[in-house]
């Protein structure tokens, strides 16, 4: 292995050759965290500095080489594993948004902007970084949960900086996508003052959303209306009912069920995310019938609805390959007799087959599995809850 040090961030050399491996995402996107910039959401090293600074580092530099000669920096490694188990990866998601096309200078135009952790739920396969409410939790129970999260914040609430605002404020005129997440974004002041800015500069891009829909302010629909094609709506959703406000605790069903509904009857396109866990594979099968019958009441849509499965890298405790045998044909046997329904959307069947193949595909790691159950155990007693994945 060859070993590169920039700044505060390391690059470890994965393979020296893969055929046909590139991604346009280190030439063409930022994603912009309260802890720093990096190319992707999946890349694993971030860079403690600016965009400004990101975009003339060495460290972006030396990603962008290795990328065009089909060398796989370790930071990629999600998206190498992912392809190589699940066939699933955010590089191959780009390669589709991109139209396969091949770049070799930064030109960004596509942004992820993440303002800052404040969220108003707890998940249980999320972290400190993405959750104020989780970091708040942490504080209060640092001995039982430290070695569960890879982040810790030295405060509660953390920031994207306000040089990092100012450099997309200056350059919307550039970018074609505008991802506002967060944390929830819909909780966030400086994303309706983002949104206000992308209205007095006319922006002509797209605004993506993604939301937990645990949110009671109308504004949010109004927006809809107001941007028609332009904004689209990504879901994170990973249960229904009971197990969905354990799963994302602090959120509730019923809200969510009624935003849904309401969202779909104004937007133009719908995603909805769902990250399979351990935490989620029982319920699996009533949350992709419950997607089936959205899809179904709302096909006026005309950007259509889609789904966009997730399956969990980070933490790896919480992965769907860890559930024990005997879990694992229980929820196969009962995705397959879903498969047998003529009522199935062609994406539900495929997202079904999917999950099959992965839950199919690996043995359990019985000390991974066990570190779960204990997590789980731990958060319930915290939560005063009474949650059990099996």
């Amino acid at each position: 292995f060859t070993t590169i040090f920039y700044y505060n961030t390391r690059i470890d050399i994965l393979m020296e050759s893969i055929d046909k491996f590139y991604c346009p995402l280190p030439f063409k996107h930022l994603f912009v965290a309260p802890n720093g910039i990096k190319p992707c959401c999946s890349f694993s090293g971030t860079y403690e500095g600016t965009i400004e600074e990101h975009l003339s580092s060495a460290l972006l530099k030396s990603i962008q080489k290795s990328i065009l000669n089909g060398i796989v920096p370790t930071g990629c490694k999600a998206c190498y594993d992912g392809e190589s188990t699940t066939n699933h990866s955010t590089r191959l998601i780009a390669l589709d948004d991109y139209n396969n096309e091949r770049y070799e200078q930064t030109d960004i135009d596509y942004i992820d902007l993440r303002s800052s952790n404040l969220c108003n739920l707890k998940c249980r396969t999320c972290n400190p970084l993405f959750s104020s409410r989780i970091q708040s939790e942490l504080n209060k129970n640092h001995d039982a949960l430290s070695e569960y999260y890879s982040y810790d914040a030295s405060s509660t609430l953390i920031h994207t900086t306000n040089s990092n605002f100012e450099y997309i404020k200056n350059h919307l005129s550039n970018i074609n996508r505008l991802n506002l997440t967060g944390g929830e974004p819909t909780f966030m002041p400086e994303v309706k003052d983002m949104l206000q800015v992308c209205f007095d500069q006319q922006f002509t891009g797209n605004i993506l959303m993604t939301s937990n829909l645990n949110f009671t302010d109308d504004f949010w629909f109004d927006l809809t209306k107001r941007l028609g094609e332009q904004i689209h709506w990504t879901i994170s959703i990973d249960a229904i009912g009971k197990n969905a406000e354990i799963i994302r605790s602090g959120s509730s069903w019923t809200l969510m069920d009624q935003n849904i509904h309401k969202l779909t009857q104004l937007s133009n396109s719908i995603e909805y995310n769902i990250t399979i866990s351990s935490l989620n594979a029982m319920h699996i099968n009533e949350l992709l019938l419950y997607i089936n019958d959205i899809k179904n009441n709302y096909q006026h849509i005309p950007n259509g609805q889609t789904i966009r499965l997730s399956p969990c890298w980070e933490p790896d405790y919480l992965q769907v390959r860890n559930i024990p045998l005997e879990l694992k044909n229980k929820i196969i046997t009962e995705l397959e007799q879903t498969l047998t329904s003529h009522m199935l959307h062609n994406d539900i069947a495929n997202s079904i087959n999917e999950i099959i193949a992965v839950l199919s595909q690996f043995n359990a790691d019985v000390n991974l599995w066990d570190k779960c159950v204990t997590y789980n155990t731990i958060l319930n007693g915290i939560r005063k809850e009474d949650f059990t994945i099996d």
